[in-house]
């Protein structure tokens, strides 16, 4: 009948109605934006690193889905290692000492 399914309340940000610009309340829009934008895209990945959020934010997400998904029962990120890749040995072995290993690697 031409019904809309779905009312998600979205509106636009009203200083002083719905929100107030303090620091935290514009990173934590922020975050909420690029979560939207790049929910299941593999940017997603590299804002919650620069966020500093990876962590706990990731093993939430297996802690979660591991009781849904066999696949994911032992998924575990490790702050520390898994922000960074691992470089190939023989990119380190070509560069003859210049690249060090990525920690944890």
């Amino acid at each position: 009948d031409g019904t809309p399914s779905s009312n998600y309340k979205m509106d636009i940000y009203k200083p002083g109605v719905n929100c107030d610009w303090t620091q935290e309340f514009a990173r934590q829009a922020l975050r909420w934006e690029r979560r939207l934008e790049f929910a299941m895209e593999g940017i997603r990945f590299f804002d919650l690193v620069r966020w500093g959020i990876a962590g706990d934010y990731i093993n939430n997400y297996f802690a979660e889905e591991k009781t849904k998904r066999e696949y994911l029962k032992d998924g575990q990120f490790t702050e520390g290692k898994h922000e960074y890749f691992a470089i190939p040995q023989n990119q380190i072995d070509f560069s003859k000492g210049l690249y060090k290993q990525n920690h944890g690697w």
